[in-house]
């Protein structure tokens, strides 16, 4: 579910523009890949936190960062909709800023990965920003995007730093 564009553009749709080449400059790959992991390593930097040079999505969904994950365990009903399941801060709801982590196409691993940009809260859906995302919700966008998401959509939360 779309909301609005936040301002970066792929100039041909083919994962390329200034911008999104300084993205993927942060982790030393060159014009062409998908870039939503970049973004995030090139937010945290331009915040002053140091972040690893993460090109794939799941990388930033370790054990020891992991907030939620889709399983087959049940949430606490008073976390809201969904059936994420809660680790290693059992009573620390997610907040904007955590990384929100999707399994699209049927994937095993998680394959996307954009930023939460809004309170948890008790209804069903939440605010992020992501890029290589488009209007439609895409993995494999044509830049950076404020949606709303449902959050049984949302695969992993981690919290990084």
């Amino acid at each position: 579910m779309y909301l609005s564009q936040v301002g970066v553009r792929e100039a041909t749709g083919r994962n390329d523009g200034a911008q999104v080449e300084a993205y993927l400059r942060e982790i030393g790959l060159p014009r062409g890949y998908q870039w939503c992991s970049a973004f995030c390593v090139w937010c945290f930097r331009q915040a002053g936190i140091p972040a690893p040079r993460y090109g794939r999505a799941r990388s930033w969904f370790t054990t020891a960062r992991l907030l939620y994950r889709q399983d087959a365990e049940q949430r606490p009903p008073e976390l809201g909709h969904g059936n994420l399941r809660r680790r290693n801060e059992p009573r620390l709801p997610p907040r904007p800023g955590d990384l929100v982590g999707y399994r699209f196409s049927g994937s095993a691993a998680i394959n996307h990965v954009g930023f939460l940009d809004s309170d948890w809260g008790t209804g069903p859906s939440v605010t992020t920003v992501e890029g290589n995302t488009n209007l439609a919700g895409s993995r494999a966008g044509n830049g950076v995007w404020r949606n709303i998401r449902h959050k049984r959509m949302l695969y992993a939360i981690a919290r990084f730093p």
